[in-house]
């Protein structure tokens, strides 16, 4: 299983729909959702992408996105060390 780390510029130019971000974010979030890549994001990365959400978005999708990037994500600290 490969394993992504995903850093807030390529998924904030996805939420806005920018290319070339918008078609590489949803092969990773493709291949993820299939089982074969595992997504990391680190806590900083998820707080910058729920205060652009929330900025432009309102609190309600932003806590939205914020229960989807849990989803989806792996913690870092669950892959070390234990």
């Amino acid at each position: 299983m490969k394993t992504r780390v995903l850093d807030s510029w390529p998924i904030l130019e996805w939420i806005k729909e920018k290319q070339p971000a918008t078609d590489i974010v949803e092969n990773v979030l493709a291949a993820a959702e299939s089982g074969t890549t595992r997504l990391l994001m680190s806590a900083i990365n998820v707080g910058e992408v729920y205060y652009y959400v929330r900025k432009y978005h309102g609190e309600t999708l932003a806590e939205v996105v914020a229960c989807v990037v849990r989803n989806t994500t792996s913690d870092h600290r669950s892959t070390h060390g234990r």
